[in-house]
Protein backbone atom coordinates (compact mmCIF):
# COMPACT_ATOMS: atom_id res chain seq x y z
CA UNK A 1 0.00 0.00 0.00
CA UNK A 2 1.30 3.55 -0.94
CA UNK A 3 1.16 6.95 0.18
CA UNK A 4 -2.45 8.12 0.00
CA UNK A 5 -2.15 11.34 -2.23
CA UNK A 6 -5.04 14.26 -2.12
CA UNK A 7 -5.30 16.72 -4.56
CA UNK A 8 -3.13 19.93 -3.65
CA UNK A 9 -4.68 22.73 -1.82
CA UNK A 10 -3.83 26.61 -2.40
CA UNK A 11 -1.15 26.33 0.66
CA UNK A 12 0.40 23.56 -1.53
CA UNK A 13 0.97 25.33 -4.54
CA UNK A 14 4.28 26.78 -3.49
CA UNK A 15 6.10 25.00 -0.66
CA UNK A 16 9.21 26.86 0.54
CA UNK A 17 10.72 24.10 2.72
CA UNK A 18 13.16 21.58 2.53
CA UNK A 19 12.69 18.06 2.80
CA UNK A 20 13.82 16.58 6.30
CA UNK A 21 16.82 14.42 5.05
CA UNK A 22 17.90 17.49 3.63
CA UNK A 23 19.57 18.42 7.33
CA UNK A 24 22.14 16.59 6.92
CA UNK A 25 23.20 17.77 3.43
CA UNK A 26 23.37 20.72 4.69
CA UNK A 27 24.78 20.23 8.40
CA UNK A 28 28.40 19.68 7.70
CA UNK A 29 28.67 23.23 5.23
CA UNK A 30 27.52 24.74 8.23
CA UNK A 31 30.41 23.58 10.07
CA UNK A 32 33.08 24.45 7.86
CA UNK A 33 30.81 27.86 7.17
CA UNK A 34 31.39 28.84 11.10
CA UNK A 35 35.07 27.51 11.37
CA UNK A 36 35.74 30.24 8.31
CA UNK A 37 33.40 32.81 10.06
CA UNK A 38 35.50 32.29 13.19
CA UNK A 39 39.10 32.52 11.48
CA UNK A 40 37.78 35.40 9.36
CA UNK A 41 36.02 37.52 12.44
CA UNK A 42 39.59 36.86 14.14
CA UNK A 43 41.94 38.31 11.76
CA UNK A 44 39.28 41.32 11.27
CA UNK A 45 39.41 42.38 14.63
CA UNK A 46 43.06 42.36 14.67
CA UNK A 47 43.54 44.20 11.75
CA UNK A 48 40.49 46.35 10.46
CA UNK A 49 38.57 46.48 13.78
CA UNK A 50 35.47 49.04 12.57
CA UNK A 51 34.49 46.17 9.82
CA UNK A 52 33.11 44.08 12.49
CA UNK A 53 31.64 47.18 14.59
CA UNK A 54 28.18 45.27 14.54
CA UNK A 55 29.25 41.87 15.79
CA UNK A 56 32.41 42.37 17.67
CA UNK A 57 30.60 42.22 21.25
CA UNK A 58 27.46 40.33 21.15
CA UNK A 59 24.15 42.81 22.10
CA UNK A 60 23.00 42.62 25.36
CA UNK A 61 19.03 43.61 26.34
CA UNK A 62 19.46 46.79 28.31
CA UNK A 63 17.20 48.12 31.14
CA UNK A 64 16.06 50.23 29.21
CA UNK A 65 14.80 48.34 27.13
CA UNK A 66 13.49 45.44 29.36
CA UNK A 67 10.56 44.80 31.24
CA UNK A 68 10.37 46.90 34.45
CA UNK A 69 10.27 44.80 37.85
CA UNK A 70 8.63 46.84 40.30
CA UNK A 71 10.48 48.16 43.51
CA UNK A 72 9.49 46.57 47.06
CA UNK A 73 10.83 47.14 50.08
CA UNK A 74 14.01 44.93 51.70
CA UNK A 75 12.51 43.47 53.62
CA UNK A 76 10.54 41.81 50.90
CA UNK A 77 13.29 41.09 48.65
CA UNK A 78 14.11 38.04 50.67
CA UNK A 79 14.83 34.70 49.44
CA UNK A 80 13.62 32.60 51.83
CA UNK A 81 10.70 30.54 51.25
CA UNK A 82 8.55 32.51 53.61
CA UNK A 83 8.16 35.21 50.69
CA UNK A 84 4.80 36.62 49.69
CA UNK A 85 5.05 35.90 45.76
CA UNK A 86 1.23 36.92 45.10
CA UNK A 87 2.48 40.20 43.95
CA UNK A 88 5.69 39.54 42.57
CA UNK A 89 6.76 39.46 38.72
CA UNK A 90 6.12 35.41 37.77
CA UNK A 91 7.78 33.40 35.33
CA UNK A 92 7.44 29.68 34.28
CA UNK A 93 10.16 28.03 31.88
CA UNK A 94 9.68 24.30 31.06
CA UNK A 95 12.66 21.93 31.04
CA UNK A 96 14.89 24.21 33.13
CA UNK A 97 16.61 21.61 35.45
CA UNK A 98 19.95 21.62 32.59
CA UNK A 99 20.93 23.20 29.26
CA UNK A 100 18.95 26.18 27.82
CA UNK A 101 16.03 25.98 30.02
CA UNK A 102 18.45 26.61 33.25
CA UNK A 103 20.61 29.64 32.34
CA UNK A 104 17.22 31.13 30.83
CA UNK A 105 15.55 30.57 34.16
CA UNK A 106 18.99 31.77 36.12
CA UNK A 107 18.99 35.16 33.53
CA UNK A 108 14.98 35.61 34.36
CA UNK A 109 16.23 35.43 38.33
CA UNK A 110 18.91 37.48 38.11
CA UNK A 111 17.05 40.18 36.71
CA UNK A 112 13.93 39.88 39.58
CA UNK A 113 11.75 37.39 38.30
CA UNK A 114 10.07 34.31 40.59
CA UNK A 115 10.74 31.36 37.94
CA UNK A 116 9.04 28.35 38.40
CA UNK A 117 10.92 25.38 37.45
CA UNK A 118 8.57 23.17 35.46
CA UNK A 119 10.50 20.04 35.21
CA UNK A 120 9.43 16.00 35.17
CA UNK A 121 12.34 15.07 37.93
CA UNK A 122 11.55 16.55 41.20
CA UNK A 123 14.89 15.78 43.00
CA UNK A 124 16.59 17.52 39.71
CA UNK A 125 14.32 20.21 39.43
CA UNK A 126 15.00 21.06 43.38
CA UNK A 127 18.51 20.76 42.59
CA UNK A 128 18.62 23.00 39.87
CA UNK A 129 16.78 25.67 41.83
CA UNK A 130 19.05 25.37 44.87
CA UNK A 131 22.14 26.00 42.19
CA UNK A 132 20.23 28.97 40.33
CA UNK A 133 19.30 30.85 43.77
CA UNK A 134 23.03 30.01 45.50
CA UNK A 135 24.48 31.63 42.00
CA UNK A 136 22.18 34.77 42.50
CA UNK A 137 23.12 34.79 45.74
CA UNK A 138 26.61 35.31 45.38
CA UNK A 139 26.23 37.90 42.68
CA UNK A 140 23.67 39.99 45.18
CA UNK A 141 25.28 39.36 48.66
CA UNK A 142 27.53 42.33 48.26
CA UNK A 143 25.16 44.82 48.26
CA UNK A 144 21.20 44.54 46.87
CA UNK A 145 20.12 48.04 45.33
CA UNK A 146 17.44 50.13 47.60
CA UNK A 147 14.21 49.00 46.73
CA UNK A 148 15.26 46.14 44.25
CA UNK A 149 13.53 42.76 44.20
CA UNK A 150 15.31 39.57 44.39
CA UNK A 151 14.38 37.10 42.08
CA UNK A 152 14.35 33.59 43.13
CA UNK A 153 14.05 29.92 41.49
CA UNK A 154 11.43 27.39 42.95
CA UNK A 155 10.02 23.74 41.99
CA UNK A 156 6.29 23.72 42.45
CA UNK A 157 4.43 20.60 40.78
CA UNK A 158 5.89 18.18 38.20
CA UNK A 159 5.49 18.29 34.88
CA UNK A 160 5.63 15.75 32.09
CA UNK A 161 4.43 17.39 29.07
CA UNK A 162 4.43 13.60 27.19
CA UNK A 163 1.15 13.79 29.85
CA UNK A 164 -2.02 15.77 29.13
CA UNK A 165 -3.03 14.81 32.82
CA UNK A 166 0.78 16.03 33.67
CA UNK A 167 -0.08 19.10 32.46
CA UNK A 168 -3.55 19.43 33.49
CA UNK A 169 -2.05 18.70 37.27
CA UNK A 170 0.91 21.37 37.14
CA UNK A 171 -1.57 24.11 35.45
CA UNK A 172 -4.41 23.47 38.44
CA UNK A 173 -1.46 23.74 40.93
CA UNK A 174 -0.02 27.00 39.55
CA UNK A 175 -3.00 28.94 39.27
CA UNK A 176 -3.60 27.73 42.71
CA UNK A 177 -1.04 29.72 43.95
CA UNK A 178 -0.70 32.37 41.38
CA UNK A 179 -3.24 34.75 40.36
CA UNK A 180 -1.06 36.21 37.16
CA UNK A 181 1.84 35.29 35.05
CA UNK A 182 3.96 37.72 33.45
CA UNK A 183 6.48 35.07 31.09
CA UNK A 184 6.15 31.79 29.87
CA UNK A 185 9.19 30.16 28.28
CA UNK A 186 8.15 27.07 26.49
CA UNK A 187 11.40 25.42 26.08
CA UNK A 188 11.38 21.89 27.07
CA UNK A 189 12.20 19.08 24.10
CA UNK A 190 13.25 16.22 23.14
CA UNK A 191 14.08 14.26 20.18
CA UNK A 192 13.41 10.40 19.37
CA UNK A 193 10.44 7.77 18.46
CA UNK A 194 8.39 6.47 21.37
CA UNK A 195 4.30 6.44 21.41
CA UNK A 196 2.87 8.70 24.67
CA UNK A 197 0.31 7.29 27.27
CA UNK A 198 -2.30 9.81 25.20
CA UNK A 199 -1.29 7.92 22.13
CA UNK A 200 0.59 10.50 20.43
CA UNK A 201 4.03 11.05 18.77
CA UNK A 202 6.79 11.58 21.78
CA UNK A 203 8.70 13.87 20.02
CA UNK A 204 5.88 16.09 18.96
CA UNK A 205 3.63 16.00 22.13
CA UNK A 206 6.95 16.75 24.19
CA UNK A 207 7.84 19.40 22.50
CA UNK A 208 4.31 21.10 20.70
CA UNK A 209 0.94 19.82 21.57
CA UNK A 210 2.18 19.82 25.69
CA UNK A 211 2.96 23.28 25.66
CA UNK A 212 -0.05 24.34 23.57
CA UNK A 213 -2.12 22.68 26.15
CA UNK A 214 -0.07 24.08 28.90
CA UNK A 215 -0.26 27.69 27.06
CA UNK A 216 -4.25 27.37 26.49
CA UNK A 217 -4.61 26.83 29.82
CA UNK A 218 -2.57 29.09 31.44
CA UNK A 219 -3.73 32.15 29.00
CA UNK A 220 -6.28 33.93 31.21
CA UNK A 221 -3.21 34.50 33.94
CA UNK A 222 -1.51 35.65 31.11
CA UNK A 223 -3.64 37.75 30.06
CA UNK A 224 -4.34 39.70 33.99
CA UNK A 225 -0.37 40.00 33.98
CA UNK A 226 1.02 43.57 33.46
CA UNK A 227 4.39 44.16 32.23
CA UNK A 228 5.75 47.51 31.54
CA UNK A 229 8.41 49.37 30.04
CA UNK A 230 10.47 51.86 31.05
CA UNK A 231 9.33 54.69 28.17
CA UNK A 232 5.60 55.56 27.50
CA UNK A 233 5.74 54.17 23.98
CA UNK A 234 7.17 50.40 24.68
CA UNK A 235 5.44 47.47 23.98
CA UNK A 236 3.28 46.45 21.69
CA UNK A 237 0.24 48.68 21.56
CA UNK A 238 2.69 51.81 21.83
CA UNK A 239 1.60 52.75 25.77
CA UNK A 240 4.47 51.28 27.48
CA UNK A 241 2.44 47.87 28.92
CA UNK A 242 1.83 44.92 27.79
CA UNK A 243 -0.12 41.63 29.05
CA UNK A 244 1.83 38.18 29.48
CA UNK A 245 4.95 37.17 27.23
CA UNK A 246 4.56 34.00 25.73
CA UNK A 247 8.48 32.85 24.53
CA UNK A 248 8.11 29.54 22.00
CA UNK A 249 11.75 27.99 21.34
CA UNK A 250 11.50 26.62 17.72
CA UNK A 251 15.24 25.81 16.08
CA UNK A 252 16.98 25.87 12.34
CA UNK A 253 15.07 22.75 11.73
CA UNK A 254 11.78 24.71 10.87
CA UNK A 255 13.26 25.39 7.43
CA UNK A 256 13.67 21.16 6.85
CA UNK A 257 9.48 20.68 7.88
CA UNK A 258 8.46 20.06 4.17
CA UNK A 259 4.91 18.34 4.15
CA UNK A 260 6.03 16.51 1.20
CA UNK A 261 8.83 14.98 3.64
CA UNK A 262 8.16 11.05 2.76
CA UNK A 263 6.24 9.66 5.31
CA UNK A 264 4.97 6.00 6.61
CA UNK A 265 3.12 3.96 3.84
CA UNK A 266 -0.23 4.62 3.98
CA UNK A 267 -0.04 8.00 5.09
CA UNK A 268 -1.90 10.93 3.48
CA UNK A 269 -0.10 13.61 2.05
CA UNK A 270 -1.97 16.41 0.08
CA UNK A 271 1.97 18.70 -0.16
CA UNK A 272 0.37 21.12 2.12
CA UNK A 273 0.48 21.77 6.12
CA UNK A 274 -3.71 20.82 6.53
CA UNK A 275 -5.24 19.37 8.91
CA UNK A 276 -4.17 15.82 7.77
CA UNK A 277 -0.48 17.31 7.84
CA UNK A 278 -0.43 18.02 11.60
CA UNK A 279 -3.13 14.97 12.40
CA UNK A 280 -0.13 12.90 10.97
CA UNK A 281 2.88 14.41 12.97
CA UNK A 282 1.00 13.59 16.31
CA UNK A 283 0.54 9.78 15.49
CA UNK A 284 3.40 7.74 16.53
CA UNK A 285 5.48 6.66 13.49
CA UNK A 286 3.76 8.68 10.98
CA UNK A 287 6.57 10.92 10.52
CA UNK A 288 10.58 10.34 10.75
CA UNK A 289 10.58 14.54 10.69
CA UNK A 290 8.32 15.45 13.77
CA UNK A 291 11.62 17.05 15.77
CA UNK A 292 12.00 19.84 12.72
CA UNK A 293 8.08 20.00 12.24
CA UNK A 294 7.42 20.56 16.16
CA UNK A 295 9.99 23.51 15.57
CA UNK A 296 7.88 24.68 12.56
CA UNK A 297 4.83 24.13 14.71
CA UNK A 298 6.02 26.50 17.12
CA UNK A 299 6.50 29.66 15.25
CA UNK A 300 2.42 28.80 13.68
CA UNK A 301 1.29 28.50 17.37
CA UNK A 302 2.86 32.19 17.93
CA UNK A 303 0.96 33.58 15.27
CA UNK A 304 -1.99 32.46 15.77
CA UNK A 305 -1.49 33.55 19.15
CA UNK A 306 -0.90 37.52 18.44
CA UNK A 307 -3.49 37.13 16.24
CA UNK A 308 -6.03 36.32 18.53
CA UNK A 309 -5.03 37.39 21.82
CA UNK A 310 -2.56 40.70 20.73
CA UNK A 311 -5.66 42.72 20.95
CA UNK A 312 -5.87 42.09 24.35
CA UNK A 313 -1.88 43.06 25.43
CA UNK A 314 -0.76 39.13 25.07
CA UNK A 315 2.49 39.13 22.68
CA UNK A 316 4.20 35.83 21.88
CA UNK A 317 7.75 35.24 20.48
CA UNK A 318 9.33 32.65 19.07
CA UNK A 319 13.29 31.85 18.85
CA UNK A 320 16.50 29.87 17.76
CA UNK A 321 19.01 29.32 20.66
CA UNK A 322 21.03 28.68 17.47
CA UNK A 323 23.60 25.31 17.47
CA UNK A 324 24.10 24.33 21.38
CA UNK A 325 27.14 22.59 22.90
CA UNK A 326 24.22 20.58 25.20
CA UNK A 327 23.67 17.67 27.07
CA UNK A 328 22.39 15.72 23.48
CA UNK A 329 26.14 15.68 22.28
CA UNK A 330 26.87 13.90 25.96
CA UNK A 331 27.37 10.43 23.58
CA UNK A 332 29.81 11.61 21.23
CA UNK A 333 33.52 10.77 20.60
CA UNK A 334 35.96 12.86 22.95
CA UNK A 335 37.60 14.40 19.19
CA UNK A 336 34.13 15.58 18.23
CA UNK A 337 32.88 16.77 21.28
CA UNK A 338 36.25 19.28 21.41
CA UNK A 339 34.97 20.58 17.73
CA UNK A 340 31.52 20.86 19.19
CA UNK A 341 32.76 22.89 21.99
CA UNK A 342 34.92 25.07 20.03
CA UNK A 343 32.43 25.55 16.90
CA UNK A 344 28.64 25.75 18.93
CA UNK A 345 27.11 27.53 21.26
CA UNK A 346 27.63 27.34 25.03
CA UNK A 347 24.03 27.09 26.76
CA UNK A 348 24.56 30.61 27.87
CA UNK A 349 24.86 31.97 25.02
CA UNK A 350 22.26 30.28 23.09
CA UNK A 351 20.17 30.80 25.99
CA UNK A 352 20.70 34.80 24.98
CA UNK A 353 17.43 34.46 22.42
CA UNK A 354 15.09 33.00 24.82
CA UNK A 355 15.71 35.84 27.40
CA UNK A 356 15.71 38.92 24.91
CA UNK A 357 12.42 37.31 23.50
CA UNK A 358 11.11 37.23 27.30
CA UNK A 359 11.58 40.48 28.45
CA UNK A 360 12.79 42.83 25.27
CA UNK A 361 10.81 45.68 23.73
CA UNK A 362 11.08 43.70 20.34
CA UNK A 363 9.98 46.21 17.34
CA UNK A 364 6.62 45.97 16.46
CA UNK A 365 5.78 42.68 14.31
CA UNK A 366 9.04 41.20 15.40
CA UNK A 367 8.15 36.98 15.29
CA UNK A 368 11.03 35.60 15.15
CA UNK A 369 14.77 35.76 17.20
CA UNK A 370 17.93 33.84 16.13
CA UNK A 371 21.39 34.56 17.61
CA UNK A 372 23.69 34.70 14.58
CA UNK A 373 25.06 37.02 11.88
CA UNK A 374 23.51 37.54 8.56
CA UNK A 375 23.95 38.96 5.21
CA UNK A 376 21.71 41.99 4.49
CA UNK A 377 21.05 43.05 7.57
CA UNK A 378 18.99 46.26 8.32
CA UNK A 379 18.36 48.19 11.68
CA UNK A 380 14.98 49.03 13.10
CA UNK A 381 13.96 50.90 16.24
CA UNK A 382 11.95 49.23 19.22
CA UNK A 383 8.84 50.71 19.93
CA UNK A 384 10.38 52.75 22.75
CA UNK A 385 13.05 54.19 19.81
CA UNK A 386 15.47 53.41 22.53
CA UNK A 387 17.73 50.76 21.18
CA UNK A 388 18.34 49.98 17.56
CA UNK A 389 17.72 46.32 16.62
CA UNK A 390 19.13 44.47 14.11
CA UNK A 391 16.41 42.69 11.75
CA UNK A 392 17.69 40.01 9.27
CA UNK A 393 16.07 38.95 5.93
CA UNK A 394 14.70 35.42 6.00
CA UNK A 395 18.47 33.29 5.82
CA UNK A 396 19.81 29.90 3.86
CA UNK A 397 19.63 27.63 6.61
CA UNK A 398 23.62 26.99 6.94
CA UNK A 399 23.51 30.24 7.89
CA UNK A 400 21.26 30.06 10.50
CA UNK A 401 22.66 26.85 11.99
CA UNK A 402 25.83 27.92 12.90
CA UNK A 403 28.43 31.31 12.39
CA UNK A 404 29.21 34.78 13.90
CA UNK A 405 27.04 35.07 17.31
CA UNK A 406 25.80 38.46 17.79
CA UNK A 407 23.88 37.85 21.12
CA UNK A 408 20.15 37.60 19.14
CA UNK A 409 18.74 39.61 15.99
CA UNK A 410 15.11 39.30 14.97
CA UNK A 411 15.24 37.36 11.70
CA UNK A 412 12.86 36.53 9.28
CA UNK A 413 12.09 32.60 9.35
CA UNK A 414 10.67 30.22 6.71
CA UNK A 415 6.79 30.65 6.54
CA UNK A 416 4.01 28.98 4.40
CA UNK A 417 2.93 30.93 1.48
CA UNK A 418 -1.08 30.68 3.33
CA UNK A 419 -2.38 31.36 6.45
CA UNK A 420 -4.07 27.71 6.00
CA UNK A 421 -1.55 26.21 7.70
CA UNK A 422 -1.47 27.47 10.94
CA UNK A 423 -5.07 27.74 11.14
CA UNK A 424 -5.35 24.05 10.50
CA UNK A 425 -2.68 23.62 13.36
CA UNK A 426 -4.87 25.27 15.80
CA UNK A 427 -7.62 23.70 15.10
CA UNK A 428 -6.42 19.90 14.97
CA UNK A 429 -4.30 20.89 18.29
CA UNK A 430 -7.51 21.72 19.96
CA UNK A 431 -9.07 18.14 18.88
CA UNK A 432 -6.64 16.46 20.41
CA UNK A 433 -5.94 18.45 23.96
CA UNK A 434 -10.25 18.19 24.19
CA UNK A 435 -10.81 22.19 23.81
CA UNK A 436 -12.61 22.05 20.35
CA UNK A 437 -14.77 24.71 20.22
CA UNK A 438 -17.84 24.72 17.38
CA UNK A 439 -15.79 27.67 15.46
CA UNK A 440 -12.90 26.71 13.83
CA UNK A 441 -10.18 29.42 12.61
CA UNK A 442 -10.15 29.86 8.71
Amino acid sequence: MGLTKKKPSSAALDDPFYQGQWFFRFFPPALVYCAICKVTLFLLRSLFPFLVRDVASPREILPEERFVIPLTSPSSSSISNDTNDSDRHVAIVTGSNTGLGFETASSLVELGYIVILACRNTSKAEEAAAKINARNNQKTSSTVEGGKQQGRALFLHPLDLSSMESVRSFAEVFTSEYNHLNILVNNAGLQGQSKTADGMDACFQTNFIGHYLLTRILLPHLLKARNTFPSKEGGIAGNGTEAGRVVNLSSATHHFASPNTERAEGATMSGAHDEDFWRGCATPFVSGNTYAESKFAMILFTQVLNEKFGSQGLRAVSCDPGSVSSDMWRGAPPMVLKIIDMLMLSTKQGSSTSLASAVGDLPKDALFLQPYWQPGKCKVLSNSKAMPWLWYPRPNPITEMSGIYVGFAVTDCRLPPSPESRYALWNVCEELVGLKTKETLK
